[in-house]
């Protein structure tokens, strides 16, 4: 019975589709005639033909250039298959004609953000803010685009607000605790931490922060009970085990460890670093020079690396 009903509701979608695509001319307005071919272009979505979709929302447009949530949905397909430019068009088109939609804000702001706008990121989730202030979502938002744009100071101070609005997740106590983190302030690092792992205990992002902060104030026991908890198949987990290891004194273990990282990630500098330390502490002079020299060519790529990343800037014709 359900794939029967599901057979239905694709026919009438895709009838629709056909319908608005081969309609002659009414005396329906513009207006009128754009907003029918947006309920068939989201009848396509739902029946996740995007390529009909699409078709019958640059329709929409056509007939009706300020139809706002045509422009919305065109911004929100590109956005999907990377058409940076379109995307970006059709955001600005839809916020032109209806400034105060939270919803078309919130989706703007968060796609600048995923791709490094960071400048427009940030104006739009303060205008978003701006426009619904009571908001715990939305300064939590704010508070993310600002942190990632490396003002942790001004991002904890939102996280703060956030909170006391009634942001309650773990991912709001795990965002609150790496701006403090930032900031030196392991006190506060550690109560939103010790609160977000309290709801969601298999979270590995919060679990590698706390197994990082204790490794860093020398809480090095408490700490290895966090690393271990971690699945080692990722490089940076068994990284900080390896690291929690050697300084507890196990130096053997700590190599393994790192051994086993540099399979994984044969460029993972921090790690080579360590086998070159370890390697030299122990007497195995040529490992040594072998692994600190093959440290400091993949220190000089990385840099390399950091000095061509940049933040990009939006550019409008």
């Amino acid at each position: 019975m359900r794939s029967e009903s599901g057979y239905r509701v694709r026919r009438l979608a895709i009838v629709l589709i056909l319908a608005a695509l081969v309609a002659p001319a009414s005396s329906a307005s513009p207006q009128q005639s754009s907003a029918r071919l947006v309920e068939s272009a989201k009848a396509a979505l739902r029946s996740q033909d995007a390529s009909a979709a699409l078709r019958l929302f640059l329709k929409a447009v056509e007939r009706d250039p300020d139809n706002g949530e045509a422009h919305y949905y065109l911004a929100q397909l590109y956005a999907r298959v990377d058409e940076e430019r379109l995307a970006l068009q059709h955001f600005d088109a839809a916020l032109e004609r209806l400034p105060r939609q939270q919803v078309i804000w919130r989706e703007y702001g968060q796609w600048l953000l995923r791709n490094r706008y960071m400048e427009e990121a940030l104006r739009a989730h303060r205008r978003l803010v701006d426009l619904a202030p009571g908001n715990p979502a939305y300064r939590m938002s704010l508070a993310r685009a600002l942190y990632e744009g490396g003002n942790a100071a001004e991002a904890l101070e939102v996280c703060r607000k956030g909170l006391e609005l009634g942001a309650s997740s773990a991912a709001d106590h795990h965002l609150t605790a790496v701006a403090a983190r930032a900031l030196g302030d392991p006190e506060t690092a550690f109560l939103h931490l010790e609160k977000g792992l309290g709801m969601a205990p298999s979270d590995f992002e919060l679990r590698f922060q706390m197994a990082e902060l204790l490794l860093q104030t020398g809480r090095i026991d408490e700490s290895l009970n966090h690393w271990k908890k971690l699945p080692l198949d990722q490089p940076r987990f068994r990284f900080g085990l390896g690291l929690a290891l050697l300084r507890s004194g196990a130096s053997d273990e700590a190599e393994k460890h790192f051994r086993q990282v540099i399979k994984i990630e044969p460029e993972h500098v921090q790690a080579t670093y360590q086998l070159g330390l370890i390697f030299a502490r122990s007497g195995r002079k040529q490992l040594a020079e072998e692994y600190l020299e093959r440290f400091r060519q993949l220190e000089m790529l990385r840099r390399e690396n950091k000095r061509t990343q940049v933040t990009k800037t939006v550019v409008r014709n």
